[in-house]
């Protein structure tokens, strides 16, 4: 089963960099994901007294996620796409605002770096736009997720701009779309493409699925329906929007994406991929049920969904590029690594919610467990984004 249409001569004739840009942003991302996290190391051993949850929050989704999803994106939509390559430009502009919006965070320049997001994200939906909104091309109703997704984080990133006094509501829906939503659009999205082949080995659309199409609006109106949870929780009730939000993400899972059952085709990573899909809906439900344990709900959605869903696509991404067949149907130690410490991770930060009489204790150790994973993922990753793979490992 194939996700890619015939290359065009253009896309081919591109230097490795722009053709495979995964081989640069995903180890961004990594290095994005340690500045994100060692603060919280440092700072639940004693070693530092800066606690400051605002960079935390910024350098992970806008600095860590975003290089992965980047990296991805130029990846994947120009090959379903049949489209050119990303530009060199839009790899400068990759590469470098994820740094330098991350370090205008830690210097407390936060407008410096919401503005540096702002750029990037606009650049992002041009990128999409321009190639899923071809009309020559037959590209699947899921990439309506796609811009819609990016358009969350562009809105999400103003209205929290926005002084809260004098937009609550619109402060409050801001930091769910730009944390939550455009994140989580991007799974769903680009789930409904990848996933059933990825777990299934079969296809994702059948031959009417299209973005002008009736599928197309129908993932149109799920998305404007995950959007409204956001204005529901701000306006209505914060349970109602976040069991709405898990609605959503569970309906498309089980429809679309048919993950009701468990992967079948082999390696290990594929079922850390499963996992992670289904922890999305249930980390809004738990929100849902146990509105007053929010936090810990919520980094059910980052950690165990978010987090690890990047990681293991990513390792997919790498290993299946670079030729690497049989490590894709093993069970390499690192990925079981990876995800053990990625869930361990998920489980310390959320006694740090539910037990705070230790929370620097439970703090230092998630973050020490985060870390570790991102360890291990490097270690299985980067030295197989350039060597050929050997003949125990390819095929």
């Amino acid at each position: 089963m194939h996700l890619v249409h015939p290359m065009t001569t253009t896309f081919l004739s591109a230097p490795t960099w722009r053709r495979e840009p995964y081989r640069l942003l995903f180890p961004l991302g990594a290095l994005l994901g340690v500045a994100g996290v060692l603060p919280w190391l440092l700072f639940g051993l004693g070693a530092s007294l800066r606690y400051d949850p605002v960079f935390h929050a910024l350098a992970l989704v806008q600095g860590f996620l975003a290089s992965y999803v980047l990296g991805f994106l130029f990846t994947f939509v120009p090959r379903r796409t049949a489209t050119r390559a990303p530009a060199a430009w839009q790899m400068g502009l990759a590469l470098l605002l994820p740094v330098a919006l991350t370090g205008a965070a830690w210097m407390g320049q936060l407008a410096l770096s919401q503005a540096l997001w702002v750029l990037l994200l606009l650049m992002l939906v041009g990128f999409v736009g321009a190639r899923a909104l071809r009309p020559q091309k037959q590209v699947p109703g899921g990439f309506a997720w796609l811009p819609v997704s990016l358009v969350m984080g562009l809105v999400g990133s103003l209205l929290t701009a926005a002084p809260a006094e004098l937009l609550p509501m619109g402060h409050l829906m801001g930091q769910g779309l730009l944390t939550q939503g455009m994140l989580t659009g991007l799974v769903l999205g680009v789930g409904t493409l990848l996933l059933p082949v990825l777990l299934y080995a079969r296809p994702p659309a059948n031959p009417g699925d299209h973005l002008l199409g009736v599928t197309g609006l129908l993932h149109l109106g799920a998305a404007l329906l995950f959007i409204a949870s956001f204005w529901l929780e701000a306006a209505r009730s914060t349970q109602l929007g976040y069991a709405l939000r898990a609605a959503v993400c569970a309906g498309l899972l089980v429809g679309p994406m048919g993950l009701w059952r468990a992967p079948t085709e082999r390696g290990l990573h594929r079922r850390f991929v499963w996992l992670s899909a289904w922890l999305l809906p249930v980390g809004y439900a738990l929100v849902a049920l146990f509105p007053a344990h929010r936090v810990a709900g919520e980094h059910v959605v980052f950690i165990g969904g978010l987090a690890l869903i990047t990681l293991s696509i990513s390792t997919h991404v790498v290993l299946a590029h670079g030729g690497y067949g049989g490590l894709l149907r093993a069970s390499p130690w690192h990925v079981a690594g990876c995800g053990a410490l990625s869930l361990s991770a998920l489980l310390l930060r959320g006694l740090v919610s539910l037990d705070p009489a230790h929370f620097r204790g439970w703090l230092a150790g998630a973050a020490a467990c985060f870390l570790g994973a991102l360890a291990l993922w490097a270690a299985l990753v980067v030295p197989r984004l350039r060597s050929a793979p050997p003949r125990a490992e390819a095929g």
